[in-house]
C-alpha cells in the first residue's frame, strides 16, 4: 500500500522545483540551453516526472493487489505469518467489519521493515468493499519518512470498480503535503487514472493527472501504456476533481508538459513486489525519459536524455525508501528525498 501515497505524494508536487522551473514561465515552454541541450531545470523536471510515472505504475499493481488480498475470501491470519516479506493480521470486529494490518518487509524474513499499514475493512458481499486507515513507510534503518491516510471504496464484479482518495505528510501529526486520487477498472485489461495537488508556496500550486493502462496485479506485462500532464497555477486556482471513468481532472491553472510512453511490469503478488521500466517523452519540452524501479529496490538507471539527438542528459537513482542523488549534464548534483528531487 505504500505505493499509492508515494505516487501520489509525488505526483501531486512533481518536485517542490518542477512547477517553477527556473527561467520558464507557466505557460511556455522549457527553455534549451545554448549548446542544444536542456537546461539544468528542466533535466530536473523531467527526472522528477519519471519517478512520478515509476511510483505511479507500481500503486496501480499494488491497488489491484490491496482488492484481492482484502476480499473476505482470501484465507488471512490473526497472528503475524511471515510469507515472502509480507505480513498480514486479521481481527474481525463483527462478521462484516475487519481491522486489517498489513506490513512489508525489505527482506524476505521479515526483519526489516518497510511499511506499515492498519485498514479498517467494511465488506457488503457480494457486491461492496471499503476501507480507510493509515500507511507509514520507514527506511532501512527504521526511522518512519512519511505518514499517509487514505479511503477506498470498490465494487466488485467481472469489471471490479476501485476509487482511493488520501493524502500524505512528512510528519506523523504535521500538515497534509499533498491530496490525491486514484481510480482502477480491473479485468482482464486493468487501467487507472489518478491525479494529484499540492501548493508549494502560498503563491504557486502543482497539479498531475495520469492514466496507466495495461499494469497488472500478478504476473509480467509488457505492453502497458502510460500518459501524465502535468499544471500550474495558484493555490486558488487549482482543484482536483473526478473525470469520466477512470480519470482526474485538473480545473485551473495551465499546462506546462505533457508526457506519453511504455512500460514493462513483473509482479509477485504474495510478496507485494513490484518491478518494471519505464519509457517517456515530454511532447512540450522534447525530452526522454528511462528507468528502472522496484517497489523493494527503488529506481535505477533513470536518465533523462534530448529527444531530437538521443543526447543523454541527467542521470539519477533512489533506494527503497525514496533517497538518492542526480547528476546533471552541466556536473552538478542533487539530493533526492522521498521520491522528490530536492536541487
Amino acid at each position: 500500500m505504500r505505493r499509492i501515497f508515494w505516487l501520489l505524494a509525488v505526483a501531486g508536487i512533481l518536485s517542490a522545483c518542477s512547477g517553477t522551473v527556473t527561467g520558464v514561465s507557466p505557460t511556455a515552454a522549457p527553455t534549451a540551453e545554448p549548446t542544444g541541450g536542456l537546461d539544468v531545470a528542466t533535466q530536473r523536471y523531467e527526472a522528477q516526472a519519471g519517478i512520478v510515472l515509476g511510483e505511479g505504475i507500481q500503486a496501480a499493481s499494488l491497488a489491484a493487489i490491496a482488492v484481492a488480498t482484502l476480499n473476505p475470501q482470501r484465507r488471512m491470519h490473526s497472528a503475524p505469518v511471515c510469507r515472502d516479506g509480507v505480513e498480514y493480521t486479521v481481527k474481525p470486529v463483527n462478521p462484516e467489519q475487519y481491522v486489517v494490518t498489513i506490513d512489508v518487509f525489505y527482506d524476505a524474513k521479515c526483519t526489516t521493515k518497510l511499511a506499515h499499514s492498519v485498514l479498517d475493512v467494511t465488506f457488503f458481499l457480494p457486491v461492496e468493499l471499503s476501507f480507510s486507515g493509515k500507511v507509514t513507510t520507514y527506511d532501512q534503518a527504521g526511522k518512519a519518512v512519511a505518514y499517509g491516510t487514505l479511503s477506498n471504496k470498490t465494487t466488485l464484479g467481472s469489471a471490479t470498480q476501485s476509487v482511493t482518495r488520501g493524502q500524505l505528510s512528512r510528519t506523523a501529526d504535521g500538515p497534509a503535503v499533498a491530496a490525491f486520487g486514484l481510480s482502477c477498472t480491473l479485468a482482464k485489461k486493468n487501467a487507472c487514472g489518478f491525479g494529484g495537488l499540492v501548493a508549494v508556496s502560498q503563491q504557486q500550486s502543482i497539479g498531475v493527472t495520469a492514466m496507466l493502462q495495461n499494469f497488472v496485479e500478478s504476473g509480467s506485462a509488457s505492453d502497458g501504456v502510460v500518459a501524465m500532464t502535468g499544471y500550474t497555477g495558484t493555490p486558488a486556482s487549482l482543484a482536483l476533481a473526478r473525470g469520466k471513468g477512470n480519470a482526474w481532472v485538473i480545473r485551473g491553472g495551465s499546462v506546462v508538459a505533457d508526457w506519453n510512453g511504455t512500460f514493462t511490469e513483473n509482479v509477485d503478488a504474495q510478496s507485494l513486489e513490484v518491478d518494471g521500466t519505464l519509457a517517456i517523452r515530454d511532447s512540450v519540452a522534447g525530452a526522454d525519459v528511462a528507468e528502472k524501479f522496484g517497489l523493494r529496490s527503488g529506481v535505477a538507471d533513470g536518465s533523462v536524455g534530448l529527444a531530437s539527438t538521443g543526447r543523454r542528459l541527467a542521470t539519477y537513482a533512489t533506494d527503497a525508501a525514496g533517497t538518492g542523488s542526480i547528476t546533471y549534464s552541466d556536473k552538478s548534483t542533487g539530493n533526492i528525498t522521498f521520491f522528490i528531487i530536492r536541487s
